[in-house]
């Protein structure tokens, strides 16, 4: 796969992002809360063969601290390690921004979700930010 850095506005984004809160939506009905795209994230894009098939996101939330956001592989391409390719991508992009820590979000259902951030050297953290609250989340962080 291919991992290139992306506007936020480019239109492979906008419709793997706009995939991902469809997906979301509909697994989690009306608990559903919906985030919008923020034109100040550093957004990854995965392509095979010139198809986009994978993005995520990296935002600031200062003080040497990201977040990791928008992670997402399309239904078809799952199960083959792209999600932790991005992953690693977006490590590696916080590590030459200067970032020590970086923070992220998901649903306690979306278990592969889950498997990928502890796989992947994640603990539990409290809610942060605009998830402080929230019944349908559950957070991760992880020093670099």
């Amino acid at each position: 796969m291919l991992i290139e850095r992306r506007p936020a506005r480019d239109p492979a984004v906008v419709a793997l992002a706009t995939a991902q809160q469809a997906e979301l939506a509909a697994a989690e009905g009306e608990d559903w809360i919906e985030f919008a795209l923020h034109g100040d994230l550093d957004y990854l894009l995965g392509t095979v063969d010139a198809v986009p098939v994978a993005c995520g996101a990296l935002q600031s939330l200062g003080d040497g601290v990201g977040e990791i956001k928008r992670m997402y592989v399309v239904p078809g391409r799952r199960g083959r390690g792209l999600s932790r390719q991005i992953l690693t991508a977006l490590e590696e992009l916080a590590r030459d921004k200067g970032f020590r820590e970086l923070r992220l979000e998901t649903g306690p259902h979306l278990l592969a979700a889950v498997g990928l951030y502890t796989g992947g050297g994640y603990r539990p953290i409290p809610l942060f930010g605009q998830y402080i609250g929230s019944a349908g989340s559950i957070c991760f962080g992880k020093a670099l």
